[in-house]
C-alpha cells in the first residue's frame, strides 16, 4: 500500500514540476520610416491579460547593434493593439525628434511579462534628414535647457562651430535675426510642451 501511495506521490509532483508558467514573447518583422512616420509591425506570443507594450528607439554606435545602444527615444507605454492572432501595427511619430545620418537606429520593444525584448534595425527614409525641428539647436532629437543656452552663447559670442542647421533650429520667433528672444522662446517650449513656436501657427 506504502509503494502506491508513494507511485501516485511521484507521479502527482512530475505533473506539476511540468506545468510552468509561459512567458510572453514578442517578435518584431518590419520597422519603416516614410517621411517622419515609422510603422511596426510583429506579434505577441502568449499575451496576457491586459498586454501592454513598452516601445523605445535606440541609436546604436555600430551596424553591430545587439547590445550598443547610445541613449533611448522613449515614444510610450501603450495597450497592445493586438488582433486575434496577437499581430500588432504601432505608428509612431518622428516630427520632433532628428535623425543623426551617422548613426543606425533600432526599435525596441519589450512589455508586460515580456523577459526579452524585440529589436529590429529601422529602415530610414533618408530624404527626411535635413528637416530642422525648431527649437533642437544641438541636434539631438529632444528641446531641452541645453538648447536654449546653445542659442544664448550663439548670440553673446558668435560662437563658430554653429552650423547653418543649428541656427535654422534657432529661429522659432518668425524672425532671421537670432536674439536673447529666441533663446527665450525655446525656454518657453521646455517649460510648457504645449507652446507652439510662431514659425509653426
Amino acid at each position: 500500500m506504502k509503494n502506491i501511495i508513494f507511485i501516485i506521490t511521484v507521479f502527482f509532483a512530475l505533473i506539476l514540476c511540468s506545468v510552468t508558467v509561459s512567458a510572453t514573447s514578442i517578435t518584431l518583422t518590419s520597422a519603416v520610416e516614410d517621411n517622419k512616420i515609422v510603422t511596426v509591425s510583429g506579434i505577441v506570443s502568449d499575451p496576457v491579460a491586459d498586454q501592454r507594450l513598452v516601445v523605445t528607439g535606440c541609436p546604436v554606435l555600430s551596424t553591430d547593434w545587439s547590445n550598443n545602444y547610445d541613449y533611448n527615444i522613449y515614444f510610450n507605454n501603450i495597450a497592445a493593439p493586438l488582433d486575434e492572432d496577437g499581430r500588432f501595427i504601432l505608428t509612431l511619430d518622428l516630427s520632433n525628434v532628428h535623425l543623426n545620418d551617422d548613426y543606425v537606429y533600432v526599435i525596441r520593444i519589450g512589455g508586460s511579462n515580456i523577459n526579452s525584448p524585440a529589436v529590429i534595425g529601422l529602415e530610414r527614409d533618408q530624404s527626411t534628414d535635413s528637416v530642422v525641428v525648431l527649437g533642437d539647436v544641438n541636434l539631438n532629437g529632444y528641446i531641452t535647457a541645453d538648447d536654449a543656452a546653445l542659442t544664448m552663447q550663439y548670440v553673446l559670442y558668435g560662437v563658430s562651430y554653429i552650423t547653418d542647421e543649428q541656427i535654422a533650429a534657432m529661429k522659432v520667433t518668425g524672425s532671421d535675426i537670432v536674439t536673447a528672444d529666441n533663446a527665450a522662446y525655446i525656454m518657453n517650449k521646455v517649460l510648457d510642451r504645449s507652446f507652439v513656436f510662431p514659425p509653426e501657427e
